[in-house]
């Protein structure tokens, strides 16, 4: 369900900039979806791949393993989406050029990507801590994080799209800021959690711990 809410936020995108932006606003989140679901995709797997690590220390009983997953994840998350979102600012104009985008939606596409890309840390908080809780199982917080951020990507694509007339670019912050609502609540959870209070030897990355985790998301 949380899964099928996500996808909720391009058919709103789709809707509002098709109503409120014409042709050219769905013109430039058609030229954005490739290169939006090729980042999403891969830390989506990488978050998820980390969920079954932990599961399995989670069943097994060893509290501390789990921690030491959990720190190793976060090291992960950390360095790919660094790379993801430097890579997304640098990529976004020759991607587009490459896919032939028409010069008129040229640079609101580009402009679109790289609001996305550059809130692309929010997203990542979201799947990472996601990923902890239902790996404990807990899957409702997640599905509560991204019912509120639904709503709030609903209500901030009238303001900014339909309000303010800020077209696809208005688009993408209103679904980075929802992103972030989604992010903020899952976060919360998890610090409250006993089992998640990582520690920072936690955090040393751990050979055994790190060919485990990358033998599960690199297929994935």
């Amino acid at each position: 369900a949380a899964n099928t809410l996500q996808q909720v936020y391009s058919m709103v995108d789709a809707m509002m900039l098709g109503h409120f932006g014409g042709v050219t606003g769905l013109a430039v989140l058609g030229t954005g979806s490739w290169p939006v679901w090729f980042m999403v995709s891969i830390l989506t797997n990488f978050t998820q791949a980390g969920s079954i690590v932990l599961a399995k220390r989670y069943g097994a009983g060893q509290a501390e393993d789990l921690k030491t997953v959990a720190g190793n994840v976060y090291g992960v998350a950390l360095g790919l989406c660094a790379a993801l979102m430097a890579a997304g600012q640098l990529l976004a104009r020759p991607v587009l050029l490459v896919q032939n985008t028409p010069p008129d939606v040229l640079e609101q596409a580009v402009l679109y990507l790289r609001i996305l890309f550059g809130g692309m840390f929010l997203l990542f908080a979201y799947n990472v801590h996601a990923a902890f809780l239902r790996a404990v199982g807990d899957s409702r917080t997640p599905l509560y994080a991204i019912t509120a951020a639904t709503g709030v990507n609903i209500g901030l694509d009238l303001l900014f799209v339909a309000g303010f007339g800020w077209g696809a670019p208005g688009a993408a912050l209103a679904t980075v800021l929802a992103q972030g609502v989604s992010a903020v609540v899952c976060l919360r959870r998890v610090r409250a959690h006993p089992l998640f209070r990582v520690r920072r030897w936690h955090l040393k990355p751990e050979r055994a711990v790190l060919r485990e985790y990358f033998s599960l998301c690199v297929p994935m």
